[in-house]
């Protein structure tokens, strides 16, 4: 097999190299690592995969020495293999890499931190962060940083760590932990976030307004609702009220609580494309009250479409539920308004249909 695997046609080669890592011995280590460096992409290809899988304190001493002594595309190689291994020991020399003056090398060595490393290093890992100067090596840094928080057991005992940077950070670097805050998630998260939308940044507090807006879990609303309320900045409006009307379109959350926190959006959309918000939140909620907040805009030029698509797709959904006959008549006259005023052809016929559907529950009832 190790003749087979030095030299001969491509496809006996390719095989004997597979098979010697079944066979798992040592003595295979340094035709292995020789190919990795064939012209042929396969074969090299080959010879990584046999190299992941074979067992021996032997080969993780190669690979190090790959690491530490090879060529640009060698130490990207033994850094895969590390992390395919799983060689915890070697994320000391992983992040010794990452603080290095090569930018290849930094970004490489970072992402497989991200892979390998765990909330154990965490400080390390938050100390790369604030040292990243370029915008690649902030993101590329942020990413790991979040991946190793992530990975902890229970995430948000990281956010303290993650916390306790913010103070000591530059506004880009800031920017980066309050998305990774944003990732993590819970109360002690969102409150730090929360905090930070004062920062005399202008950079770190619209960080901290996008991350509240992009937060998965609905005890920010609160927080939105007030920020849309008091925002003097059109933008941070906008953004706020995208957040917490996105909240309002979520599925599991109560039909009345997200009925409920449309009506409060309501008392605070002016513009059109805070209206347009608001209808397609309305349109997800399957209710006769979202209907009626609807209506009105289906007068308006500027959001009748978005209306009308609101009414006809409730009004699909309520005739299809066991109470349609209930509800049936309270549809006819939004449904009938919306046959009149869209220029969708498709969408009028839509509502057409479920008109003649109504009119046809409600007389049976």
């Amino acid at each position: 097999l190790l003749t087979a695997a030095r030299g001969g046609e491509k496809p006996v080669r390719v095989a004997a190299i597979r098979a010697l890592a079944e066979i798992g011995k040592p003595s295979a280590l340094p035709v292995l690592v020789d190919s990795l460096d064939d012209a042929d992409h396969e074969i090299a290809q080959a010879a990584q995969e046999s190299l992941a899988g074979l067992p021996g304190k032997e080969v993780d001493a190669a690979i190090m020495t790959m690491l530490s002594s090879g060529a640009d595309a060698r130490r990207i190689t033994a850094m895969d293999l590390i992390v395919r291994r799983r060689m915890t020991s070697a994320i000391p020399a992983l992040l010794n890499a990452a603080g290095g003056a090569d930018s290849k090398m930094r970004a490489a060595a970072v992402k497989k931190l991200g892979e390998l490393a765990g909330s154990a290093e965490l400080p390390q890992m938050l100390a790369l962060l604030g040292k990243a100067k370029s915008s690649e090596d902030l993101e590329v840094t942020e990413q790991a940083v979040s991946a190793v928080t992530l990975k902890a057991t229970k995430p948000e005992t990281c956010v303290s760590q993650v916390e306790a940077r913010l103070a000591q950070s530059q506004p880009a670097q800031k920017c980066a932990l309050l998305r990774v805050l944003g990732g993590i998630g819970g109360t002690s998260a969102l409150r730090a976030v929360r905090s930070a939308v004062n920062d005399p940044s202008a950079e770190v507090h619209a960080a901290a307004i996008r991350t509240l807006s992009g937060w998965n879990t609905a005890d920010v609303a609160p927080d939105l609702l007030e920020l849309a309320k008091a925002a003097s900045n059109p933008t941070d409006k906008l953004i706020c009220l995208r957040g917490y009307l996105a909240l309002a379109g979520h599925a599991d959350l109560p039909t009345d609580q997200r009925l409920a926190m449309c009506r409060q959006a309501a008392t605070l959309v002016q513009k059109d494309d805070e209206k347009k918000l608001l209808l397609a939140a309305l349109g997800s909620v399957p209710s006769v009250e979202a209907v009626e907040l609807i209506k009105p805009y289906l007068d308006d030029t500027a959001t009748k479409e978005e209306a009308s698509s609101g009414v006809v797709d409730i009004s699909d959904k309520l005739l299809k539920g066991s109470d349609a006959s209930k509800v049936a008549s309270k549809l006819i006259e939004p449904l009938d308004k919306v046959a009149q005023v869209t220029a969708n052809a498709d969408l009028a016929k839509r509502a057409k249909e479920l008109l003649d559907q109504a009119k046809s529950k409600a007389a049976a009832k």
